[in-house]
Parts: C-alpha cells; sequence; structure tokens
C-alpha cells in the first residue's frame, strides 16, 4: 500500500469564527456539531486517532470527554490573521501523525461510511498520489 501508516483525524474548532462565534458548541438539534463529529468519527474503521485542535477549554473538554486527544491552539492560529497556509503547517507540526483526515465539525451529515470509503481510496492511492479531496 501506497500510504499505510497510522490516520489521525483532526477536528478543529476555532471558538472566535465572526458569523457565528462558538458555532461548533450551540445546539443542534438534540446536541451540538462538535459532539455529532465527534461520535460519528469514533464509529470509523481505519482511524488510529482522532486530536480537536481548539483556542477553547470547554471544546477541549468535550473532546477529552468524548476520548479524542485534546490540541491547545495558540490565538494567533484561531485568528483571522492567521492564513490557510499558517494554519495547516502549524497543526502538522503541532501534531505527530503520519497522515491528516481533516474533519471540521461544519460537515456534520459526512457518514462513518463515507469516511472510511475516502480511508480505503486514499490507501490504495498509486505512489505519485499523496492525497484525498472530497466536495
Amino acid at each position: 500500500m501506497a500510504n499505510s501508516g497510522r490516520i489521525v483525524a483532526l477536528v478543529t474548532v476555532r471558538t472566535g469564527s465572526q458569523r457565528v462565534p462558538n458555532k461548533s458548541m450551540r445546539p443542534f438539534g438534540s446536541t451540538t456539531l462538535l459532539k455529532l463529529k465527534l461520535e460519528t468519527l469514533q464509529s470509523v474503521r481505519g482511524l488510529d486517532e482522532i486530536v480537536v485542535s481548539s483556542d477553547g477549554d470547554a471544546v477541549l473538554e468535550v473532546a477529552a470527554a468524548y476520548g479524542a486527544t485534546p490540541h491547545k491552539r495558540e490565538a494567533y492560529y484561531a485568528s483571522d490573521k492567521c492564513t490557510g497556509s499558517e494554519f495547516f503547517h502549524h497543526l502538522a507540526t503541532k501534531i505527530e501523525g503520519e497522515h491528516f483526515l481533516y474533519s471540521p465539525p461544519t460537515g456534520p451529515f459526512i457518514s462513518a461510511q463515507t469516511i472510511e470509503k475516502v480511508i480505503s481510496t486514499y490507501r490504495d492511492l498509486p505512489d505519485q498520489y499523496d492525497g484525498v479531496t472530497t466536495v
């Protein structure tokens, strides 16, 4: 397999969203976006770890309660001043893992089966490819 090794699901939650502050912790049906995402990821076969990266202590407490690894993000990397490239570079240098599955809570309707299919597709990629993007 071209892409063997540990896969870490990376859930990123910024508490200071400009349009909807703390959106991942607000009520969403009978749960929250964050809890729904963590419940989905917990049932995915093929993941070795779930990491929740956030600037919010309450978010990190929920992550720990769900068995995820909390990662406290520095304020700059949770701000509007940080570019996407800086953000992803920071995460790649601060969180241990060979392969990352970026899974933000703002995609609440992606099923465990779909994520498993993505992992399988990624694992089967020829050597010249190193990633899968879904839309």
